[in-house]
């Protein structure tokens, strides 16, 4: 038996997003895993029966975007960046907040990097790293995620902590 759909306003997901942020990376781990177990679940209703490599990606990626809607999650938007690296915006990702952007206390979507990160790693039957690069929180259109090897993000998010911009840290400038 599938376990039932709970939800919640999504003021109560940016509440819960502060409150475990606040309590450290305790919290914050617990968030994603909370977020990974919610991908993992829905890529198990998207794709039930058939195997990762029956996947035709726009498809997947149109029936992602149709699910997110249907849970409140707001439009999905994908880009392939290169051979080994995507881009994923949550156009309206209700754990950036609603009509209080800019001003949640610990802007970042754990939860919806969790979210990601389990349901892309169940699609591709192997581990894959997410890494926010923009937040809504932080008044960018939307909560951009880039999607790769965790060796591969790594590298990108110490340069961007250099203070490289983007572009030229996914380069690997």
């Amino acid at each position: 038996m599938p376990d039932s759909v709970v939800r919640l306003p999504s003021g109560v997901l940016v509440e819960l997003a502060d409150r475990c942020a606040a309590a450290g990376e305790a919290g914050i781990a617990a968030l994603r895993e909370t977020g990974r177990g919610l991908g993992l679940s829905i890529y198990d209703e998207l794709v039930p029966d058939r195997s990762v490599e029956e996947l035709d990606p726009e498809e997947f990626w149109a029936a992602v975007g149709q699910k997110f809607i249907e849970l409140g999650l707001g439009p999905v938007r994908y880009e392939q960046v290169d051979e080994g690296l995507a881009a994923v915006c949550l156009v309206a990702f209700p754990e950036a907040g609603g009509e209080t952007i800019g001003e949640r206390r610990s802007p970042g979507c754990h939860f919806g990097t969790g979210l990601l990160g389990g349901l892309l790693s169940r699609a591709a039957d192997q581990s894959i790293a997410v890494l926010e690069i923009e937040c809504r929180a932080d008044g960018s259109h939307g909560c951009w995620f880039l999607l790769g090897s965790q060796s591969r993000l790594e590298g990108i998010h110490e340069q961007l902590l250099a203070g490289e911009p983007i572009e030229n840290a996914i380069k690997g400038r």
